[in-house]
């Protein structure tokens, strides 16, 4: 009897470890996100996949910013009601430099005659860094001179500000303008003295987020290589800090930008499995 229960737990340990197509992969991601991907197995069905990518995207959101200066005047705000200001929902164009871990469930589709087709579905993090800008609204137009961002035509990083847009035609702002605003806005703030960068908006800030996980992978048969397509729904968000001087105090005061916005990423993974 015990001698039957041995040879069983020793056939169910082979099929255990023969039922993974790997232990580990390393690889690539491409699609709206680059960069360099790992996969494992920790248990029959369940595997880590860990990435770090550079991501670009467009998505929807709301942003706020909000300005804190010394006690006094944070408690004259208070007693005013005064709260963090913020807009309706924005067109948003970001990208990201990001680690992505995730954990998901692994199950096996098919055998096929080239490969084993596999599905698999969990959810995972995002933390590192990023820029966005928002599309979608309007701007003035100048004739070459400089021009700033004020309320709906704000733009993360313009240090610049024009006093009055009346009477100022208008242009509404695309995608493809969105992200050169992005690169006008680093490149304006790389220019400033140590000083300066001080009350500038630096247009680069904090993002994190959350996400789930979902998608198909190929073990190919007679090839260690493992393609898999996947989709990442979640949430994200951008934070960023400076430093702004107030007008009725000159005080220096921290300001504090932010944008929550539907994240996501759809890309295909290469990795050699081993």
């Amino acid at each position: 009897m015990k001698k039957n229960l041995l040879v069983a737990a020793m056939l169910l340990c082979a099929l255990t470890i023969s039922a993974r197509p790997y232990t580990h992969s390393i690889g690539v991601n491409v699609g709206n996100i680059y960069g360099v991907s790992y996969k494992g197995y920790v248990s029959e069905n369940l595997v880590v996949i860990a990435d770090l990518n550079v991501k670009l995207g467009a998505s929807k959101g709301y942003a706020w910013s909000q300005s804190w200066s010394d006690k006094d005047y944070q408690k004259q705000m208070k007693d005013a009601n005064v709260k963090m200001s913020g807009s309706e929902t924005d067109k948003f164009a970001y990208w990201t430099f990001e680690a992505n871990p995730n954990i998901a469930y692994q199950g096996l589709i098919a055998n096929a005659g080239f490969a084993s087709i596999h599905w698999f579905a969990g959810a995972g993090i995002s933390l590192g860094c990023g820029q966005y800008a928002t599309y979608g609204y309007k701007r003035p137009k100048t004739d070459g001179g400089d021009w700033g961002d004020l309320g709906d035509w704000e733009v993360a990083g313009r240090k610049d500000y024009a006093p009055s847009y009346g009477g100022v035609s208008v242009e509404t702002v695309t995608l493809g303008m969105a992200w050169k605003d992005m690169a006008d806005a680093r490149d304006n703030y790389n220019k400033l003295d140590s000083d300066q960068k001080k009350y500038a908006e630096n247009p680069i800030g904090m993002k994190l987020g959350l996400n789930a996980i979902g998608g198909v992978e190929f073990c190919f048969k007679g090839a260690p290589l493992a393609l898999s397509v996947d989709f990442r729904p979640g949430w994200g968000e951008f934070i960023s800090f400076s430093k702004v001087k107030m007008s009725h105090n000159g005080k220096d005061c921290l300001h504090v930008q932010s944008a929550a916005f539907f994240d996501w990423a759809l890309g295909t993974s290469l990795r050699y499995r081993f």
